[in-house]
Parts: C-alpha cells; structure tokens; sequence
C-alpha cells in the first residue's frame, strides 16, 4: 500500500508539473503567467491570457493554448496569438510552453503554420526539448520570419524524438515608432498521417478529375 501511495503521488506531481507558462518581456520587464495563476484571464485549463502594459508596448492582448482546450498529451498542438500596440521603439519577446508531450509512432512529425500583420517586424521559433523543460531549446523545429507586412508562412519537419518532450514558441517582435500595431497567431500541431496524406492527394484528384467531365459536357 505504501508503494501505491508514493507512486500515485509521483503521478499527480507529474500532472501538477505539466503547466502551460505564457512569458512576455521587453527586455527589461517581465511577465510570467501560469495557466490558471496570478493574472490569468481564464480559469480553464489549458488556456492562458494576458492583457497588460509592459514597456513601449502600452497594449497587449496575448493568448496561448494547449492541451487539454486544443490537442492532448498524445497529440501535441500549441496556439499562440497576441495584438500589441506600441509608442515608441522597442522589442517584446514572447514565449508560450508546455510539457509531457508524446508523439505516435503514426505521426511523422510537426507543422507550424504563421500568419499577422505588423507595422513592425515579426520572427517565430519553435522548440522541442527532450529534456521536457519548460522553455526547453534542445531541438529547433522552425525559424520563420522576420515579416513584415501581412504575412502568412508554415514549415514542416519530420522527428522521431524521445519522450516526454515540452515544446515551446519563442515569438520575437519590433517596432520602431508610436502608434505601431502587430498581431498574429501561430500554432504548431503534428503532421497528417501519411495514409492521410495520401487519401487528402487521392480525393483531390478524383475531385479534379469530376470537374474535367462535367467541363466537356459543356
């Protein structure tokens, strides 16, 4: 009975510990939310936000999703997206992270999709760290950016990495004036299932293949 206990207890510990953490900095101010800590606008799991002045950037609204809103601890997903005004000059560093992520043998990787606008520049890096650390930069998935504009972009690696894993978005954003806006949303989920790929590539096809006969009919 003993064991069972100090085993249940090292599996909640380990539940406890798997929380998502929004960390916002300026480079000289910080802001460190905890799924449903200090600050956080929502008391759902699995959903962190924060809103807030911090530096230059007088307004902020940022939101990071995870398991167990969107995806779970077999299927990784994470959302990030954030609206932020600035006046004057500066730099705003986001990072949103979770841990004790397993990947199906069935599932051959990860995709991150990008897209905003900014008035300013906008960069994306995507982290999976074997060592299941929150922030953890073992493996760099993806770099996309710096855009500017309107911007749209995804990028997919295949990996087989060990597990647990903890996977982080490191979001990096400048401006240089007042009055400047810049919102996005990223998230990065794994990759289709080849099988699924390819019935996605067969269905596409028969549906390209309808069209031409319906064309000549005409």
């Amino acid at each position: 009975m003993a064991v069972a206990v100090i085993v249940a207890v090292v599996m909640v510990a380990g539940v406890a510990s798997a929380t998502p953490i929004l960390w916002i900095s300026d480079g000289t101010n910080t802001v460190t939310v905890k799924d449903n800590g200090e600050n956080d606008v929502y008391d759902i799991a699995g959903v962190v936000t924060w809103t807030g002045s911090i530096g230059n950037f007088t307004i902020n609204v940022t939101t990071g999703l995870s398991k167990p809103i969107i995806g779970d601890s077999n299927f990784p997903k994470l959302d990030l997206c954030s609206v932020n005004v600035s006046k004057g000059t500066g730099m705003l560093i986001i990072k949103w992270t979770d841990t004790g992520f397993t990947l199906p043998d069935t599932l051959p990787g990860f995709i991150t999709n990008v897209g905003g606008t900014t008035n300013g520049t906008v960069s994306l890096d995507v982290y999976l760290d074997e060592g299941n650390s929150t922030f953890g930069t073992g493996t760099l998935l993806t770099s996309l950016g710096p855009f500017s504009g309107t911007f749209s972009d995804s990028d997919a690696v295949v990996i087989d990495p060990n597990e647990p894993f903890s996977l982080t978005q490191v979001v990096i954003i400048t401006h240089t004036g007042a009055g400047q806006v810049t919102s996005f949303d990223a998230t990065t989920s794994p990759t289709p299932e080849p099988t699924t790929l390819l019935l996605l590539g067969t269905g596409l096809i028969g549906l390209a293949s309808i069209g031409r006969r319906r064309l000549k009919k005409f």
